[in-house]
C-alpha cells in the first residue's frame, strides 16, 4: 500500500506517517515517531505536508495536539486537484512553446546527443522522426546490462 501511495506523489515518509495514522487513529506525534521510526525534526514536516494535501488534520484536545488521517477517499481528491494543476501546466506551456521552438531553432544545435534510460530512448526516437528526412536512414545499438 505505501507503494502506491508513493506512485501517487508522496514521498516515503509521508506515506509510512499516513499508513501509521491510519492505524493508530487521532495520536501525538510521540506515537507516531515511535510508529513510523521518522525522527522527531523530520516528523512535523512530513505532517505539514500532508496536511497542506488534505491528507491529515490536527486537533487540540486539553493544550496537546493530536493528528489524525483524513478519510481514505480524500486521497481521490487529492489526485484530482493534481490533475487539475497538470492540465493548467499543461495549457501554459502549450502557450510559451512556440517560443521555446523559436529559441531552439536559432540557437546553435549540437552535433552530438547523448540519451539515458529508457526515457531518453523515447526522447531520442521522437527528435529522430521529427528531422529526419526523405531518403535519410537511422541505425542504432543498444547495450543491455552486462552478465556474467
Amino acid at each position: 500500500m505505501e507503494e502506491s501511495l508513493r506512485e501517487i506523489g508522496l514521498t516515503e515518509g509521508e506515506s509510512r506517517v499516513y499508513m501509521v495514522l491510519l492505524e493508530l487513529g487521532s495520536t501525538t506525534t510521540g506515537a507516531i515517531i515511535r510508529k513510523s521510526q521518522i525522527s522527531g525534526s523530520k516528523v512535523y514536516e512530513v505532517l505539514d505536508r500532508l496536511a497542506h494535501k488534505g491528507l491529515v488534520v490536527s486537533v487540540i484536545k486539553n493544550g496537546v495536539k493530536y493528528f489524525e488521517a483524513a478519510d481514505p477517499s480524500r486521497i481521490l481528491d487529492y489526485l484530482s486537484e493534481k490533475e487539475t494543476k497538470v492540465s493548467q501546466q499543461k495549457i501554459a506551456i502549450q502557450k510559451i512553446l512556440p517560443e521555446l521552438m523559436l529559441k531552439r531553432t536559432t540557437s546553435k544545435q549540437g552535433t552530438v546527443k547523448v540519451f539515458i534510460g529508457f526515457e531518453g530512448l523515447k526522447t531520442a526516437n521522437e527528435d529522430i522522426i521529427k528531422t529526419l528526412h526523405k531518403g535519410e536512414e537511422w541505425l542504432s545499438m543498444g547495450l543491455g546490462p552486462k552478465k556474467g
